[in-house]
């Protein structure tokens, strides 16, 4: 899991979740964390995949399953095997597999990254059985795929922490919704076993979440609170009509679709909003491939240099790897698409999904069906909270391209009500725009609504100045009577 973290100053650092910590530390300081004592027992399969508690090894762990490939798969790129400790730590046994040959596996601990070759194609002869064996005394890991066996102590096992631990998270699919590999035979044996929870841990982790939800709350009260005020000349200027403003009616779908303009949100099949479910992160991968995949894509280094620039290569893959997870777990429960690396560059292309940025296209690119247009540009620019670098030329383009074809429009237009449309449409996009200022008008003093006139124009100099820093030179005179 990669975190982005944003440098505040210490004035406003939330200090609930610490303030916390401290009273817990001088509460439960001097009481180290006691661990349940030790039990004799066989270790059922669910009380280690995902429990709801960690379990804690004095012995050396065993786990063994076994891989299943779909006969019709060519590539795999995944996590096999996550441990979650109580430390609030992650490891990841990360499979790179491409049918013929080349594949390695890649463990994550921490910032810590290894690369394990593996000659040959397990697969060739079918099913393969994973053995992973843990030394927790000594930190060290031994893992049999087929006939290779590798021991290293990158990985952070310690007899400290107790552990979860997590069979094919997140597994890709392919375009028909299949696994592209399945695990079975899930097997866990040790000399000895000790489970339970630690109380002084579970605090921790209690302050530390708390902490972070305090921190994720202040982002979204400020990203909405840009959000608003870049509307609310948008609102000023089409409250005074909104009956002759309103766009012809154009239905957008909240049915396995995924919006960009205006923001970002996503509907599953079902129509359930499920955007909180992205992580930043993903949510970027996402944006990123929607809008290069109507080029010819964006290569692993490019994606790298744009998402992971301060990562080694290893680190990268393996980052690239495991959101890809996440990304095809969630767009899963959207509709049908395909992510492909097939000529060097990565492509997302949709089937049965609304993306209502290809829409955009696809009307822009043949000058026609302005109402789309209207309607999907009518909550603002695309992806407005989103500051990325990257993002600042494809949202030029969108802006250039939406208001030269509303402009037209206008401008050839003899309907006054379709006037008006589309430049309160321009509006949301470029509030200072003088042409749509005078469509505006035109269209209020063919509707004799003069006092609307005065009131769009008084607006229209006060938000220009406040951008500006100096007066608007037109007047409203030279705009009735042009």
């Amino acid at each position: 899991m990669i975190l982005k973290v944003r440098k505040v100053s210490a004035a406003s650092r939330p200090v609930t979740g610490w303030l916390l910590l401290v009273l817990f530390m001088l509460c439960c300081g001097k009481c180290p964390a006691v661990r349940p004592p030790a039990v004799y027992a066989e270790i059922p399969a669910e009380e280690l995949l995902g429990g709801g508690r960690f379990s804690f090894f004095d012995e050396p762990l065993t786990l063994r399953f076994t891989l299943v490939p779909d006969p019709y798969a060519h590539e795999f790129t995944g996590v096999v095997l996550r441990a979650q400790s109580s430390g609030v730590r992650e490891d990841r046994i990360i499979l790179d597999w491409r049918r013929g040959g080349g594949q390695s596996l890649l463990l994550t601990s921490g910032d810590k990254v290894q690369r394990l070759d593996i000659e040959g194609d397990i697969f060739s002869h079918g099913p393969v059985e994973f053995i992973v064996g843990i030394n927790f005394k000594r930190s060290l890991t031994t893992i049999q795929v087929a006939d290779t066996t590798f021991t290293t102590g990158v990985l952070g096992f310690n007899i400290n922490d107790g552990y979860k631990f997590f069979l094919l998270p997140g597994a890709p699919a392919d375009s028909r919704g299949r696994a592209v590999i399945e695990a079975s035979g899930f097997s866990a044996s040790t000399p000895r076993l000790t489970a339970g929870k630690t109380q002084t841990w579970h605090w921790l982790v209690a302050v530390i979440v708390v902490d972070l939800l305090f921190f994720w709350g202040v982002h979204i009260a400020r990203s909405r609170r840009r959000r608003r005020l870049a509307r609310e000349h948008y609102a000023a200027m089409s409250a005074a009509n909104s009956a002759a403003a309103t766009p012809a009616e154009v239905e957008l779908p909240h049915r396995g679709a995924i919006y960009l303009l205006g923001g970002f949100h996503v509907y599953d099949r079902a129509g359930e909003d499920i955007t909180r479910k992205f992580s930043p992160l993903v949510r970027e991968l996402l944006a990123l491939l929607i809008l290069y995949s109507s080029g010819k894509g964006i290569s692993s280094e490019k994606m790298r240099e744009l998402l992971w620039y301060d990562k080694d290569e290893a680190a990268a893959r393996n980052n690239r790897a495991v959101n890809l997870g996440k990304l095809r777990a969630l767009l899963d429960t959207v509709g049908d698409y395909e992510i492909s690396n097939q000529t060097g560059y990565w492509r997302i292309t949709f089937h049965s999904l609304f993306v209502d940025y290809l829409q955009w296209r696809a009307a822009v690119g043949r000058g026609e069906n302005v109402n789309t247009v209207i309607a999907l540009v009518g909550g603002g620019g695309l992806l407005p909270e989103e500051d990325h670098p990257w993002l600042d030329d494809f949202k030029s383009d969108f802006a250039d391209k939406t208001i030269d074809l509303l402009l037209g429009q206008a401008s050839a237009s003899q309907d006054q009500t379709a006037t008006a449309r589309m430049a309160d449409a321009v509006f949301t996009l470029d509030p200072v725009n003088e042409q749509a200022l005078y469509l505006r008008c035109r269209a209020y003093m063919a509707a004799g609504k003069h006092n609307a006139a005065k009131g769009l124009y008084d607006r229209f100099a006060k938000q220009y100045e406040s951008l500006y820093g100096e007066p608007y030179s037109g007047s409203i005179r030279e705009l009735t009577e042009h």
